[in-house]
């Protein structure tokens, strides 16, 4: 319904845009300015890129946004390493995001009018792919220096399997200004062994395939196209670390009460059977 009404309400112009690439420490941000608005991606490949806290990104988007117009924060989420380290306000990596989007701000960046296209796929077949299948967007200006977005709905990719993805659409597409893998991290093809089960894991050679197919078709059909970006804010009710305390303060205190209860128990059971047995 929040998707719905947005729809209704958003206005769209034709479309202008740069891209602008900014790094600090291990982090990079591609800062992708449509008219006055900002998207501003951000990885840590090839080290672990997991989850940032909801107070970082809402300081990036912030600081992202102070020139005017509106903007998002993504996580590529695409460096699945096997570390799990979330990103909290105030940890260095937290500090080295801003670093990396304050770089790409200063940097000017050339607004040429936008050409876009789209595709996708839901090859369920290959391995650590969700049922939101693969999507692949491609931006491109006059300039002929396309930019492609790859989305995974899966839970992570293995680094060397994205390193080779980029390079296979690279050598498609030599002009590229950039290349970029991003995953969903929906959890939906979790398993007894792990929430990881990476994109790729067992079977990149489809997936390589796939990739390169969906961003030819993205290519193909690049045309002019009109920008709006609208943003909603939706309440949801999530497993965080309250709730978790929560729940382990609960599972204590019952085990708390059964040190109590279970002796008790166990007494009034035996009298109930000597009582039984002297009946018989």
């Amino acid at each position: 319904s929040k998707c719905k009404k947005a729809l209704k309400s958003i206005s769209t112009a034709p479309a202008h845009y740069s891209l602008t690439l900014g790094t600090g420490g291990d982090s990079t941000c591609y800062l992708l300015s449509i008219n006055d608005d900002r998207i501003a991606s951000f990885s840590r490949a090839p080290h672990s890129t997991e989850d940032v806290n909801f107070a970082v990104g809402w300081a990036l988007m912030e600081r992202a946004g102070k020139g005017g117009g509106d903007c998002i924060a993504i996580d590529c989420h695409n460096c699945e390493t096997g570390d799990v380290d979330y990103i909290e306000p105030g940890s260095p990596v937290a500090f080295e995001m801003l670093d990396a989007l304050d770089s790409a701000l200063g940097q000017g960046g050339f607004m040429g009018q936008m050409r876009a296209g789209w595709a996708s796929a839901c090859p369920l077949h290959i391995s650590g792919v969700a049922s939101g299948g693969i999507k692949a967007a491609c931006f491109e200006s006059l300039d002929k220096k396309p930019i492609f977005y790859i989305l995974l709905d899966s839970n992570g990719i293995l680094n060397p399997v994205r390193e080779r993805i980029v390079s296979l659409v690279r050598k498609l597409f030599p002009k590229a200004q950039m290349i970029e893998i991003f995953t969903s991290d929906p959890h939906e093809l979790n398993a007894v062994k792990g929430v990881f089960n990476p994109a790729g894991e067992h079977d990149s050679k489809l997936l390589e395939q796939e990739i390169l197919a969906l961003a030819q078709k993205a290519h193909d059909l690049l045309s002019p196209c009109e920008f709006g970006m609208k943003k909603e804010r939706i309440r949801i009710k999530v497993l965080g670390p309250y709730q978790s305390t929560e729940i382990i303060s609960t599972i204590n205190a019952v085990f708390s009460l059964l040190k109590f209860a279970i002796p008790i128990i166990l007494i009034a059971a035996v009298l109930a059977i000597l009582w039984l047995l002297g009946k018989i």
